[in-house]
């Protein structure tokens, strides 16, 4: 069982939808998809005063769906606005783009993440992260 913020934060098998804020939802109960289109960027580049080797740098593109609720008969994914129309309510969506390299030997990753609500996108965040993807 889930007893403090430590626990929820180091043991929930999810992590947060790029693009949001930490904890912009919570509830007892969530569902998360992550897809991600890796591409190959760079496959060899070494710098010029320092000499440094990057090798393999891929690029990716992400859409991130997700959402937390308590109570299932009250969860909604749009709703309506008077100003822009439907936009979404429970439902979270993120995307974006980021690069990956490994640097001294450890995976590095650096995304660009906006999150979107069909009424338009909100201003970046940016996510800098050490280790595997899985």
């Amino acid at each position: 069982a889930v007893s403090g913020v430590a626990d929820y934060a180091f043991l929930t098998p999810a992590l947060p939808l790029r693009g949001f804020n930490y904890n912009a939802q919570n509830g007892t109960k969530f569902a998360l998809m992550n897809y991600e289109l890796r591409f190959p960027l760079i496959r060899y580049l070494v710098t010029g005063g320092v000499p440094l080797a990057f090798q393999n740098i891929t690029g990716a593109a992400f859409l991130d769906v997700g959402s937390a609720w308590t109570d299932s008969h009250a969860w909604q994914a749009f709703t309506s606005d008077p100003y822009t129309g439907t936009i979404t309510k429970d439902l979270l969506i993120g995307t974006g783009f980021g690069a990956r390299l490994v640097l001294f030997g450890l995976p590095l990753k650096f995304d660009v993440a906006w999150s979107y609500d069909v009424a338009g996108f909100s201003v970046p965040k940016y996510y800098i992260s050490l280790g595997e993807d899985f």
